[in-house]
């Protein structure tokens, strides 16, 4: 019974309580929620780490990641800063450090659009890592890589042994 309620616990934390601070290019700081949903979620408290299975839907702000796969690795927050600072807060002096997804990759934020098999999100420099024969879509081109590494705090993309399609 106490597994359950943690679930239904963590949930709502990444649901409602979860936010990320960011300072973008002379922007003022923005505080916005992390939403994730799946088929299926798994709580490893003693490994800090949280399993999200089958339709996997990861939103916040404009981004919007669907995968079949999550892994979200949590860390204690650090001594010296208040939760929320720099990464997601996930509650009980807890953070999130990274989100690994698998299984069929797809972000899409406004007109841009990346496919791959594998994403990799570091909270703490707000950038996704693609591998797994990345892709990307915006309007006017197409681009493949090795690798495909998209920072949500600059905008901007940087695209490792890249392919480009001009349309």
């Amino acid at each position: 019974m106490q597994e359950w309620i943690k679930r239904i616990l963590l949930s709502v934390l990444f649901l409602i309580g979860s936010g990320i601070v960011s300072e973008g290019e002379g922007e003022a700081i923005v505080r916005q929620p992390l939403s994730i949903s799946s088929d299926e979620m798994t709580v490893k408290g003693l490994e800090d780490k949280v399993f999200f299975k089958g339709a996997v839907l990861i939103q916040r702000g404009d981004v919007t990641i669907k995968a079949g796969r999550a892994e979200v690795f949590l860390s204690d927050v650090e001594k010296g800063r208040e939760k929320g600072d720099l990464s997601f807060s996930a509650g009980e002096g807890k953070e999130i450090e990274r989100i690994e997804i698998t299984h069929n990759v797809e972000l899409i934020q406004g007109r841009r659009q990346v496919m791959a098999q594998k994403g990799i999100y570091d909270a703490r420099r707000e950038e996704i890592i693609f591998t797994g024969d990345p892709e990307m879509r915006e309007e006017g081109y197409h681009v493949k890589g090795t690798a495909i590494t998209l920072s949500l705090r600059q905008k901007r993309s940087v695209v490792e042994g890249s392919q480009l399609t001009i349309q």
